[in-house]
């Protein structure tokens, strides 16, 4: 549309111009809005159509927000953004402080794949955001706590090997050969985790992995970590021979009695029978499963940390198990979606805890798994002291990114390219915030909460979003961390 220039009456010296009128006195704005933009198909727009501007943002995946700028509808979910091949990866990680709406908005893109048929599985629901979600869909709600409740088998992950006992040939042992490399994952995490951070040696590994891998050849299906003590303490050849000891007993206590007496204090400590016990997998497949750890106190941060490891694996092992048995049309196909929130319990204890969860979030995307990760900061996947990522956002197909503090957006700054515009953006929206906990503001919604900048890649352009809620969300909750920010319209 294009504005003419018109002489006042009264003051022929001045002009009226697209922007209003000039000078003292006058109403010329400095800033002009866009307009708003719907989207119609062309039979709900026909008297429109072909005159009308199409929208330049992708109709991919389901509606969670509109654009900040043009109020323009915003669709997106990993799966479907990968599908339609925007994005490399079907996997997404979220950062954001604690408040700002990241359960909220993977819960909104959880409903959405759930619609479309997705198994939605969540590892570790800490406190817990999901589980109404789930029970709305039907699914089931396993609670973890340290005695009673559900076990957690970290020898035998998602029932692998008993998958591999009814499919039988030569995919059996490709699965069984996974389940040993992943169940060995798993042992040693777990123990790294009692030693509070200690590593562990790569002929403990090795000890480990014999003595699974002689588990599984005697045909013991769903073994437990009492039945890898036993191989260890019969000082099982198999086992002697990874570890070198050269026919000594003393050798062989000085290198494997450490890797024992870790394993006691997973079956005996403070994590009370919980890893002692085989998984209880006779529950029908059902459209939804959160692991409820939210039992467990939060000042108790490396017991929680030991189960959210020991969840991931017992999920992941899940997945590839039912994926095994569909290839060899034993069960019917099925499609997931894996969310790991509160990546940094785990990440912050250190050590070799990142390379820990990098090979437990290693899933081939051929396997049709979509993963969200959450996390606070950029900086929890950091490794102590250096500055490097250990690749686990690099694995990410899309990167968003809700409000931050200015030293946030130096570490983000780092693994992708914020425009100045995007840098003002995250630091105002984490501003919002910040002033909102100081109580200047009155509204229900905390200012700054739902805003995201979704970034489709490290070079890409981010596109702004506010998450909105739909009625049947606000009716039902969405998530629970903060009742204030579901209550928003």
């Amino acid at each position: 549309m294009k504005y003419a220039s018109i002489t006042t009456r009264r003051d022929p010296g001045r002009r009226l111009g697209a922007r209003g009128l000039a000078g003292a006195g006058g109403g010329s704005p400095a800033y002009v809005p866009v307009p708003l933009e719907w989207r119609g198909t062309t039979r709900q727009v026909c008297g429109l159509y072909p005159w009308a501007t199409p929208g330049q943002l992708p109709m991919l995946g389901g509606p969670i927000g509109r654009h900040q700028k043009s109020g323009a509808i915003i669709c997106f979910d990993h799966v479907n953004w990968f599908l339609g091949k925007r994005i490399s990866n079907p996997s997404v990680l979220i950062i954001a402080r604690t408040g700002l709406g990241k359960s909220t908005l993977s819960s909104k893109i959880m409903l959405s794949l759930a619609a479309q048929g997705y198994v939605l599985l969540i590892p570790g629901d800490t406190k817990p955001d999901y589980a109404e979600l789930v029970a709305v869909l039907g699914g089931q709600v396993r609670v973890v706590s340290r005695a009673g409740g559900m076990a957690l088998n970290p020898a035998d992950p998602g029932g692998m090997s008993v998958a591999a006992a009814r499919i039988g040939g030569v995919a059996a042992d490709a699965l069984l050969s996974e389940a040993i490399g992943r169940a060995t994952v798993a042992c040693s995490s777990l123990i790294e985790l009692a030693r509070k951070g200690q590593p562990v040696q790569d002929y403990e590994e090795a000890a480990l992995n014999a003595a699974l891998r002689l588990l599984y050849e005697r045909g013991r299906q769903a073994p437990v970590l009492r039945d890898v003590f036993a191989v260890l303490e019969q000082r099982a050849e198999a086992v002697r021979a990874v570890v070198l000891d050269r026919g000594v007993d003393a050798t062989y206590e000085r290198l494997i009695g450490p890797t024992q007496r870790s394993i006691q204090a997973l079956l005996n400590g403070q994590y009370g029978d919980l890893f002692g016990r085989p998984v209880d997998r006779s529950v029908e497949r059902s459209p939804a499963m959160s692991i409820d750890t939210s039992r467990i106190k939060s000042g108790d941060e490396r017991f929680l940390a030991a189960v959210m490891m020991a969840a991931w694996s017992e999920t992941y092992g899940q997945v590839e198990a039912e994926q095994a048995l569909a290839d060899a049309g034993l069960s019917p196909r099925r499609l997931y979606c894996l969310t790991l929130d509160e990546l940094w319990r785990v990440l912050q204890l250190g050590g070799t805890m990142p390379e820990r969860v990098n090979e437990l979030t290693r899933l081939n995307r051929t396997q049709g798994v979509g993963q969200i990760m959450i996390t606070h900061s950029i900086r929890d996947l950091a490794r102590g002291e250096r500055s490097n990522i250990e690749g686990i956002e690099e694995r990410a197909g899309a990167i968003i990114v809700g409000g931050v503090p200015k030293r946030e957006i130096d570490a983000l700054s780092a693994v992708m390219t914020l425009t100045e515009a995007e840098e003002c953006e995250l630091r105002t929206w984490w501003s919002m915030y910040d002033a909102a906990a100081r109580g200047d503001h009155g509204g229900d919604r905390p200012p700054g909460a739902g805003l995201f900048l979704i970034k489709p890649s490290s070079e890409d352009p981010g596109i702004p979003v506010d998450v909105v809620l739909t009625s049947v969300e606000r009716e039902w909750g969405g998530q629970n961390t903060n009742r204030a920010w579901t209550q928003a319209s």
